[in-house]
């Protein structure tokens, strides 16, 4: 069996850094923030979503389609006015500025509309006439006959808030409230000064990419069968 050189060295010495420097609170602020926006916008996405495509309700066809053309819009574009709206409003440098506006995803509707348009609407009406009301026959059968495509949205919701770098940079930088992907560029030599720290960085891109793996291979099945529906007919 060959062992490792002599000038190589095993050392943990990054983490423990890493960990003296604060970063554990950004981690979990990551953990916090990419969360609870992902349960909150798959169940307001799957709502939406069961609105557009079981309901009728004027103006259902306009609305969504005016909701798919703001994808169109690149993001870019939208941060100097809401800047400007968030800081009115005294949210800059806080929790829900990260949250509240990714918690209605155009994308989410769009992706889970697609899917509960192949449920046949007979389901809904043997459930109408057994007595069940809207809520009920969301919750008790939309939700699990669409879990496939939940799950494969959740998974893109939350590494899409876990990755984001540009939003929370400029809306939300500080300590105590920014996320891992936001302080681990910006950590330097406390003697040196602007020198980076590369071994503590590297550990924090360790440490950023275990919910990544973790998460993938627990819900693996689910998140191939939700990607790859209608990829294929009978």
């Amino acid at each position: 069996m060959e062992t490792l050189p002599n000038w190589v060295k095993v050392t943990l010495s990054s983490y423990r850094e890493l960990i003296s420097l604060g970063q554990l609170r950004n981690f979990a602020n990551s953990i916090f923030v990419s969360v609870v926006t992902t349960v909150i916008g798959v169940f307001l996405a799957a709502l939406a979503a069961y609105a557009f495509t079981k309901l009728r309700f004027p103006g259902r066809k306009v609305i969504f389609y005016l909701l798919l053309i703001t994808l169109m819009v690149p993001a870019e574009i939208t941060i100097p006015p809401l800047y400007l709206v968030f800081a009115k409003i005294n949210w800059l440098n806080t929790y829900q500025i990260q949250i509240v506006p990714f918690i209605a995803p155009t994308f989410g509707l769009f992706m889970i509309r697609q899917y509960m348009i192949s449920i046949p609407d007979s389901l809904m009406e043997a459930a109408r006439i057994d007595g069940a009301n809207e809520w009920q026959i969301f919750w008790r059968i939309m939700v699990p006959v669409t879990s496939p495509i939940l799950f494969a949205f959740a998974i893109l919701q939350f590494l899409g808030i876990w990755n984001s770098y540009l939003w929370p940079q400029i809306m939300a930088n500080t300590q105590s409230v920014a996320p891992l992907v936001v302080t681990l560029p910006t950590l330097t030599d406390p003697t040196l000064g602007e020198i980076p720290l590369y071994g503590t960085i590297m550990a924090g891109s360790v440490l950023a990419t275990v919910p990544f793996v973790l998460i993938f291979l627990r819900f693996q099945d689910k998140f191939i069968s939700g990607v790859t529906i209608g990829a294929t007919k009978e």
